[in-house]
């Protein structure tokens, strides 16, 4: 079929303007007046039938915008690509037969027919692809697709004046539906003919190509007869009642164990299917029993009661079919089937009846066995209390909980039979005859020519509009086939002539034998090849004692080149001069020089040359002198290696050395201070060229301690003390005075004092003994100073605050779990007498619920007034009363408390401390958790759980 006769495929499914208007987005702006209102101009919208496979033919809607098609154009003008927006509407009926193949998602590629005609009557060839792009389908009614791109080229218009037109022809999807899990379906990827509804406008534009400034009128439209949905007719099928009872599932249910459901169920369906004609709808009615174990539980372990039931079933069927993965391996069709609201039994078993489930209508291409299997259900489940509001927490917001039922889970028997119906496909209607060949190959391109053998690729053919399939291609070298018909769009070619021209011809041929025209190229083998021709004007340019440098001519045909003196040879990949190193001084040797290639080497050239005698020379200049480190009385050096050098020597200021090595140490050197050192490579010869550098040597190190501080004193002030000093000293060239440490009772008080007074505060009624000791930068620490004490005694109307960060656990033996606790506490003492204001943070622990059972629980306190006490001495004592909250408690993950979960009642919780100072001390008590409310359906178990004495509590204060 020639390309002027002929639609040829154009852009994407999704994206059929794309192609449609590659032909007016390749020509430029006119300024005439625009084609009439009734013409459509970019924009047009199509009606398909595309045929499926199994669900046969459907609707598909196409709209196409394409912004910027010119009225009209001049002769040999152009234009740019042309953006395009497109929107694919997939019917409801489609998406129902999506669905029942448990298709989630739907991409893949497309192609449209495209044919663009000029006023000189020849048609533009326009091609072009576009992906699908990833698409989620939903369970039910239509959805769109969107593609949004440019036309495929910018064309040059013709010289001829005239209306052009553009029409939009039938489409092809290739298309990959999958599943959830980004899987293929049993159906794997498959191609979808489409094809344009009778009666409808395919012309989306009309350009006017001008000669000047003439009128062009009114544009006409032009319809494109194409090819209209070959639909397949409905068989009066006989229908058979296939059923299955007594079939058990092992359904997942929430907190109890897995537990059998009873499914009855039926599906008339014909025993005998004829190929290429729709069956009946597949309608599924069935009848399920909830167990009286699961009826119980709705009644007692959940929280509120379950006083109705509703929701729905998704079915998964398994169809085997001929044309599906050859019969072996399934298609998992899916069927929904709605639970009507049914009230929920207080005992005893729960019926529920008249379920019912329908797919659309199929059609089987391929003849065969067939059977479907019933292979798994799942319930969707709203439960309701009696006054009709979904259960708080497993239908939260009103949400539907999933309980999964397979027929191999442990409520399940085991070798059940499954299997719903059986049936036989047998040829029916036959498909058309295929009598059109493919479209014509890509012109080839020839690559990796030698002189026997090339590679051919070409652009790969299409055998579309219900043809037989592309079966391969044919080739032709001069006029005579070549080889067998090649499945791929390239071939080797093999068994050439060397230096013979050829021209080499591609058709395609499909699997009814149908072949297109032939694309061609031609080409030349490479002559045969030689050995490279003789080396010729080999000369000796320069020699010194260790080597000889050579130069020569170009031998034809060479790729490298090999020198040979005496048994030692030296390859040349490149150029045609080589130095020949590591000979011996004084010494004649005779060189040859030769090509080589794949055939072979040349013939060699020969010259003789003599080497220098050996003459001492001075070492390298000195490179890379650093110095690798110092301390207060060395410098260490290095360099590197001097070409020549057997020996270096090094000077500086007051000194000098010799060493054989590139690294040496100087020792001996005064502290902080500046020398220049030279270093000096030398041999036999002399000298080579020094290099130097400058360094400094470090200061001493300070080892002195600092001197004593002095007259220290201390004033008393209620609780605080007020301690002053005088100043020490950092002398002899010391690192200079840092600050102080201040000790009390021998322990020392926080940080470094850079001053000489320091404020001691919140001390209990005592006598107290200060030091002070000085510290250097370079952490020497002087000895103590003398001993200063000071008597706190403040009387019982004064009274002292202060707050205590609170770090620690609680451990709470019910659920065998420690609860980590952090917070503070503002104090207020007068008197022997504690008040305070606690704060406990929320806080997480984890626990062993009946000691092997996992679990996490986030625990918030609400103090009930203020934690009073007595204070003694060291000897603190106090009571708090806190309301514990218990906003989270899950096992395995799975949450069985509530955010309302608290005790019934404030919990009294006794603390001592036999060590509580100014700056805090260790608290302990034993508490009883009283009993829990709201925490949920399972509130019972909790409490039961939780509640109870023997828990602790271990606190470290810490003033702030």
């Amino acid at each position: 079929m020639s390309s002027n006769s002929r639609a040829r495929r154009g852009r994407v499914v999704a994206v059929v303007a794309a192609a449609a208007t590659a032909f007016s987005g390749a020509v430029a702006f006119g300024t005439a007046p625009s084609a009439s209102a009734d013409v459509p101009h970019g924009e047009l919208t199509l009606n398909y039938r595309c045929v499926y496979p199994m669900i046969g033919a459907q609707d598909l809607t196409v709209k196409v915008k394409v912004t910027g098609i010119p009225d009209t154009v001049s002769f040999g003008q152009t234009v740019d690509p042309l953006p395009i927006e497109t929107v694919d509407t997939v019917s409801a009926q489609t998406t129902k037969g999506l669905f029942a193949m448990d298709a989630k998602s739907l991409e893949g590629t497309a192609t449209a027919e495209v044919q663009g005609t000029w006023p000189d009557g020849h048609t533009e060839v326009l091609t072009g692809d576009l992906p699908i792009p990833k698409t989620s389908v939903p369970d039910e009614g239509s959805f769109p697709m969107s593609v949004n791109g440019k036309t495929p080229k910018a064309i040059t218009a013709p010289n001829t004046k005239g209306w052009g037109r553009v029409n939009v022809g039938n489409l092809k999807l290739h298309v990959a539906p999958k599943n959830a899990a980004g899987e293929l379906t049993a159906l794997g990827e498959f191609d979808v003919q489409c094809y344009q509804k009778a009666g409808q406008n395919n012309q989306i534009a009309a350009i006017y190509v001008k000669e000047g400034s003439e009128n062009p009128g009114t544009a006409p439209v032009v319809n494109w007869d194409v090819p209209v949905a070959p639909e397949p007719a409905a068989d009066k099928h006989t229908s058979v009642d296939g059923k299955l009872s007594g079939l058990v599932f092992s359904c997942k249910f929430p907190i109890i164990k897995p537990q059998g459901l009873k499914v009855d169920a039926s599906l008339p369906y014909p025993e005998d299917i004829k190929t290429n004609m729709l069956t009946p709808e597949m309608k599924v009615s069935s009848d399920a029993e909830v167990n009286a174990y699961t009826v119980n539980a709705m009644q007692t372990v959940i929280d509120p009661p379950a006083a109705s039931l509703e929701g729905y079933a998704i079915a998964t069927a398994n169809l085997w079919a001929p044309e599906i993965q050859n019969g072996q391996t399934p298609l998992a069709a899916k069927l929904k089937l709605p639970i009507a609201k049914i009230p929920v039994p207080e005992s005893g078993t729960l019926p529920i009846k008249g379920l019912l489930g329908t797919a659309p209508p199929l059609v089987f291409s391929k003849a065969g066995e067939g059977k479907m299997g019933v292979q798994r259900l799942d319930l969707y489940v709203i439960l309701r209390d009696k006054d009709g509001n979904p259960h708080p927490d497993l239908n939260a917001g009103g949400k539907p909980f999933q309980v999964p039922c397979t027929l191999d889970g442990p409520a399940a028997p085991t070798g059940q039979n499954n299997i719903i119906h059986t049936f036989k496909i047998t040829g029916g209607v036959p498909n058309p005859e295929d009598t059109k060949a493919p479209t014509v190959p890509g012109v080839p391109a020839v690559t990796a020519i030698t002189g026997t053998t090339a590679n051919a690729t070409w652009g790969a053919s299409k055998d579309e509009d219900g043809g037989s399939g592309l079966k391969g291609y044919n080739l032709y070298l001069n006029g005579t086939k070549f080889g067998d018909t090649v499945t791929e769009p390239k071939a080797a070619l093999t068994g050439l002539e060397a230096g013979k021209h050829y021209k080499l011809e591609v058709s395609a041929i499909d699997n009814k034998g149908n072949e297109s025209a032939k694309s061609s190229v031609e080409f030349d083998t490479k002559a045969e090849a030689q050995k490279p021709g003789p080396v010729t004007g080999l000369e000796a340019t320069s020699t010194t004692s260790k080597s000889v440098s050579l130069k020569w001519n170009a031998a034809e045909g060479a790729e490298s080149y090999v020198v040979k003196y005496g048994d030692k040879t030296q390859e040349v990949p490149t150029g045609t001069t080589a130095t020949i190193s590591g000979l011996t001084p004084n010494t004649p040797y005779s060189f040859s020089v030769y090509g080589v290639n794949k055939q072979g080497n040349g013939d060699a050239a020969k010259v003789d040359a003599k080497t220098q005698e050996d003459t001492p020379q001075k070492p390298a200049d000195l490179k890379g002198l650093t110095v690798a480190g110092t301390t207060f009385d060395s410098i260490t050096l290095k360099w590197d290696q001097s070409t020549g050098a057997t020996k270096y020597k090094i000077t500086w200021d007051g000194g000098s050395a010799e060493t054989a090595d590139t690294t040496y140490t100087i020792k001996g050197l005064n502290a902080n201070t500046s020398y220049k050192v030279t270093v000096t490579p030398n041999n036999t010869a002399g000298d080579g060229a020094s290099a130097s550098v400058d360094a400094k040597t470090q200061a001493k190190p300070d080892t002195t301690k600092p001197s004593v501080p002095g007259d220290v004193k201390a004033a008393v002030n209620q609780k605080d003390v007020t301690l002053t000093w005088s100043a020490s000293k950092d002398e002899d060239g010391g690192s200079g005075l840092a600050g102080y440490y201040v000790f009390q009772d021998g322990k020392q008080l926080g940080g470094l004092v850079t001053g000489t007074k320091q404020v001691v505060s919140g001390l209990a009624n005592g006598t107290y003994t200060f030091t002070v000791k000085a510290v250097d930068k370079a952490g020497n620490v002087s000895d103590a100073s003398s001993p200063v004490q000071a008597t706190v005694n403040v009387t019982d109307g004064g009274g002292t605050t202060g707050t205590y960060a609170l770090t620690g656990s609680s451990f709470v033996k019910g659920v065998n779990g420690t609860i980590p606790l952090t917070g503070s506490v503002a104090t207020t003492i007068s008197g022997g007498k504690v008040s305070g204001d606690l704060k406990l943070n929320p806080g997480a622990g984890k626990f062993s619920l009946f000691g092997f059972l996992p679990g996490t629980v986030n625990v918030a306190f609400a103090p009930q007034g203020k934690t009073t006490g007595t204070l003694a001495g060291a000897a603190l004592k106090t009571r708090t009363k806190t309301v514990v909250k218990l906003t989270s408690i899950k096992v395995f993950g799975f949450e069985i408390g509530s955010s309302t979960c608290q005790t019934t009642a404030p919990a009294d919780i006794p603390l001592e401390s036999s060590n509580f100072g100014a700056n805090g001390g260790d608290l302990k008590g034993t508490y009883t958790l009283p009993a829990l409310k709201g925490c949920g359906f399972l509130n019972p178990l909790i409490s039961a759980i939780a509640a109870g004495p023997g828990n602790t509590v271990t606190l470290k204060a810490a003033k702030k």
